[in-house]
């Protein structure tokens, strides 16, 4: 999550996240890139998607699975919520995409390591 703090801090315009640093959300981005695709992905995916993996690992520690489900579903949910109005923010379709393959990657993971698991507890 510091990571993706750092690209909102270092390239990104003022957004809800800088405000409490109003002594600094002034002078953003500190660092001015040219555009191109590269650097969009680095401006508004990359700290998305970290953000995502963050919470998603969070999630994987969680012992109610209700909370796990919620956590899975944050990401996602949020998105749609731009895109509906109910949530301020801009519905991003990259957005959308990096959350739905990080989480199904992550269900994947997640479901391989509980049956290695289990395989080797019932050795």
């Amino acid at each position: 999550m510091i990571a993706g703090a750092i690209v909102y801090i270092l390239f990104r315009v003022p957004v809800i996240f800088t405000m409490p640093f109003q002594n600094i959300a002034d002078q953003l981005p500190l660092i001015s890139l040219p555009d191109n695709t590269l650097t969009y992905a680095l401006r508004f995916i990359i700290p998305d998607v970290l953000w995502c993996v963050a919470l998603l690992i969070y999630a994987s520690v969680l012992q109610s699975c209700i909370l796990r489900y919620i956590a899975l579903a944050m990401p996602v949910g949020m998105e749609l919520g731009q895109y509906f109005g109910f949530i301020p923010g801009t519905f991003d379709i990259a957005d959308l995409t990096a959350y739905l393959l990080i989480t199904f990657i992550f269900i994947l993971k997640w479901k391989n390591s509980k049956s290695i698991s289990l395989q080797f507890s019932a050795v």
